[in-house]
């Protein structure tokens, strides 16, 4: 089977910029890399915390984790890229965040996301 690899570098290198783009709006306070998730996206947190599942779309993602995440910050995350990879459809980013807890400690975690994408969305 051969891959049309302009068509595919083409998509490749857009779907970085999309997630590029939405990591540089998240760390200005103007967007998120969650306003690329289509409607039906399924995110998977893997690990050993209350929240390690499969998330069946865009909007059980954000009320069961991000909002109540959110909700214990008094200063929001700001992320901090450390690298960005990409291969056809998949875009996997590497990076640290930082803020404060609303009980003024430091919260500081490494981070790892394996995006699927399509036409500059995140789908899985």
């Amino acid at each position: 089977m051969a891959i049309n690899t302009v068509e595919t570098s083409s998509a490749s290198a857009a779907n970085k910029a999309a997630v590029a783009a939405s990591f540089e709006a998240w760390a200005n306070r103007t967007g998120s890399p969650f306003d690329l998730l289509t409607e039906d996206a399924d995110w998977t947190i893997a690990g050993r915390s209350v929240v390690a599942k499969t998330y069946a779309g865009r909007a059980a993602f954000l009320r069961d984790v991000i909002h109540p995440f959110n909700a214990r910050m008094r200063e929001p995350l700001t992320p901090v890229v450390r690298s960005l990879h990409v291969e056809n459809d998949m875009v996997i980013i590497l990076f640290d965040a930082s803020g404060i807890a609303t009980d003024g400690q430091a919260y500081r975690n490494s981070y790892s996301w394996h995006l699927r994408m399509q036409g500059g969305r995140i789908t899985s």
